[in-house]
């Protein structure tokens, strides 16, 4: 496939991967690519991929990466493989070439992607997901795991994973859809055929019949929060300030937009330091006058929505919406602004208290990380629960 002017191939405009490449083009400008006659039945070359990827992602070069400069590569193509392979995500072959036109199998560009995005190996349990996963690779499976866990893998118009089997331009725009998605660089796509990993992953063992375990689990799947050395979550135990820094750190790596603040009780190589610098920092909370954070007070609900509407800086909302709720007279009025925002966004009711807000309820764990769900659905970054 040329990049500069695709060969006019069948178009398959009702192929399964269309809605993926459709993203590519609209969000990463990669008309050229996949233009009408793009064929997604096509095998990918290693030259392919690599140019793909170099106009997909722009991420720093790992440390200690060394880029060779490989014989077998034409002078046109250099640029965008020396890029690919900086960035992490190929590597020559032991021999020393590139072997450009080398066609990829599945499981490598799953491997790649795992690679050049720093992803840890994942759980191996949720290899089981697929009826063939004896044929991935040992070396590969910890990567496997990974892009399973973060929902690289779509298995269209098949159940099965076929990783030694030759990839086709469709399934590698699905598997790179994916993997932008988790950069927050393209919207999720509730497309037939992702793999679902959570019913081969273990749970916190005390959520099993909590009513917040699929908004738990979604979130834990990714790596984003971590229970106690026993396994538990303790759903329903408050969440503190300190807690919820963490979180905002892992879900939403917010942008500072203003000075570091030094709190007098927050000693700087506390596990929390960093994150409550950075939640601070892009204005998803602040301190107290007298120049402490206080991480183990309790949070309150409307603590929590003004976090978020604050830090996400959410459109104003119409405060007419909270007065569907039943209490939303208790909803203080510096948070109203605040509040409005975030029913607009979809954020802050809860799915058994579908009449009611609590505004001065003290949070607990699994409502708070109710919230961070809902935010990052707004954020187009998982799907609702349904």
């Amino acid at each position: 496939m040329n990049h500069s002017n695709p060969a006019p191939l069948v178009p398959s405009l009702d192929h399964w991967a269309m809605p993926f490449s459709n993203q590519l083009v609209t969000v990463k400008g990669l008309g050229a690519w996949f233009g009408s006659g793009f064929n997604p039945t096509q095998p990918v070359t290693r030259r392919e991929f690599a140019t793909v990827l170099a106009q997909c992602f722009d991420l720093p070069r790992p440390w200690g990466t060394f880029v060779p400069e490989f014989s077998d590569v034409s002078h046109p193509d250099q640029l965008a493989i020396a890029k690919a392979v900086s960035m992490g995500f190929l590597t020559g072959y032991p021999d020393g070439p590139f072997r450009p036109q080398t066609v990829l199998k599945r499981f490598e560009v799953l491997e790649a992607l795992v690679r050049g995005l720093g992803l840890s190996p994942g759980n191996p349990a949720v290899l089981r997901a697929f009826r063939d996963y004896a044929q991935i690779p040992s070396a590969a499976m910890g990567e496997i795991a990974a892009a399973t866990q973060h929902h690289f893998v779509v298995t269209q118009p098949q159940v099965d994973l076929r990783p030694l089997q030759r990839i086709t331009w469709g399934e590698m725009v699905a598997f790179l859809h994916q993997a932008l998605v988790l950069q927050g660089e393209l919207p999720v796509l509730a497309a037939p055929g992702l793999v679902d990993p959570l019913p081969y992953l273990p749970t916190f063992t005390d959520v099993q019949n909590h009513w917040a375990k699929p908004f738990i689990q979604a979130i834990a799947n990714l790596g984003y929060i971590h229970g106690s050395a026993q396994g538990e979550f303790s759903p329903d135990q408050p969440l503190s300030r300190g807690q919820f820094a963490l979180w905002i750190q892992a879900l939403f790596h917010p942008s500072p937009r203003r000075p570091r603040q030094q709190f007098l009780d927050v000693p700087p190589h506390s596990p929390a330091a960093e994150a409550i610098q950075q939640g601070y920092r892009g204005c998803f909370f602040s301190g107290f006058p007298d120049q402490t954070f206080q991480p183990q007070q309790p949070l309150r609900r409307v603590h929590l929505l003004v976090a978020i509407a604050q830090g996400l800086r959410l459109p104003p909302g119409d405060i007419a919406l909270a007065e569907h709720y039943t209490d939303y007279e208790e909803i203080p009025p510096y948070a109203q602004a605040a509040m409005a925002a975030a029913l607009q966004a979809k954020i802050g009711v809860l799915p058994q208290e579908k009449s009611r807000l609590k505004p001065g309820a003290i949070a607990t764990r699994a409502e708070g990380l109710v919230y961070c769900h809902q935010a990052l659905v707004y954020r187009r970054r998982l799907l609702p629960q349904t």
